[in-house]
């Protein structure tokens, strides 16, 4: 027998154990553990669908008399605001399921405070009431703004029952607006005219923009509702296929939690069988490898998606 090379001894040696290793990995990664320097894997923030209450405002006077009230055009800027640096797209309440809880966004309009120096005179409201001052104001005059300032709430429902997850504000002091602009009182009758046709309506956009993006950010946003169903399974490779992807905000490397749902009276009830993180992200579909199963019946098609917050 030929004695073993004492200078290739040490390089067998170190290969021996890297088989060990590695072997010791990949059966750690089959049992669902995190493969060590491997991707790192992210809480999902897709697209969360909120239905878009009226919101909150007082009527009030201009200065020219013309009464005004700003509820309805001011839905539908945040409606629009929504759609800008956010993950929240505005929805309609037919879409939901009595079941499945319900996302809103729910705004209000706390304090709007404008002052006119030239005539002596302010308008708007706070949570007290109207603080419209009336004269014969005409032509452009400079508005000063006392204090103009918004909050903004996530609520979550379920069968009639609502809780507000997420909630944010801001004010003209945050959102850097000007604090001096022009109104032409001859043509500022309605209000869509104040909203759409002054620099009010762009003031009260920038300060929708700055409260919505703090909602958005929330750390609490990841708690809120959303699902996704699971389409296919692929058991050679370890993965399945689900019906949302870049469109509805999905990232590769998100990772999800599956759940099996099963009739118990008016409503189902789920149990957790499995996590998975995304691999590849097509526009309304996604691809996620199984890391870890929680259930022995495994992952099956019809099962649901939720997000699974990565500590």
């Amino acid at each position: 027998m030929n004695a073993l090379n004492p200078v290739k001894a040490p390089a067998i040696f170190a290969l021996t154990l890297f088989v060990i290793a590695t072997t010791a990995i990949s059966t750690a990664w089959g049992a669902g553990k995190k493969k060590p320097n491997g991707p790192i894997f992210t809480t999902p923030q897709p697209f969360r669908r909120v239905v878009v209450r009226p919101v909150g405002t007082l009527p009030f006077q201009l200065p020219n008399g013309v009464s005004v009230d700003l509820k309805a055009d001011l839905t539908t800027m945040v409606g629009t605001a929504l759609t800008t640096d956010t993950n929240f797209l505005p929805a309609s309440e037919d879409l939901t399921s009595e079941c499945e809880p319900t996302l809103e966004i729910r705004a209000a309009v706390s304090t709007l405070d404008l002052n006119v120096a030239q005539i002596g005179a302010s308008f708007g409201y706070t949570p007290a009431g109207a603080t419209s001052t009336v004269t014969n104001a005409t032509g452009k005059l400079d508005v000063k703004i006392g204090t103009v300032a918004m909050d903004f709430g996530i609520w979550q429902c379920v069968r009639g029952k609502c809780s507000e997850l997420v909630a944010s504000t801001s004010s003209h002091a945050t959102a850097e607006v000007n604090l001096t602009f022009q109104i032409d009182f001859d043509s500022a009758t309605t209000s869509p005219s104040l909203v759409y046709n002054t620099p009010l309506g762009a003031t009260l956009r920038k300060i929708m923009d700055k409260g919505l993006k703090e909602l958005n950010a929330s750390n609490r946003v990841s708690k809120l509702s959303w699902f996704a169903q699971v389409k296919e399974v692929q058991p050679s490779t370890g993965s399945i296929i689900f019906d949302s992807g870049a469109q509805g905000g999905v990232k590769v490397g998100n990772a999800f939690e599956i759940y099996a749902a099963s009739e118990s009276g008016y409503c189902n009830i789920y149990k957790a069988v499995a996590q998975v993180n995304t691999t590849q992200v097509g526009a309304i579909a996604s691809q996620a490898e199984i890391v870890q199963t929680w259930d022995s019946r495994g992952v099956l098609a019809g099962d649901w998606v939720f997000v699974h917050e990565v500590e």
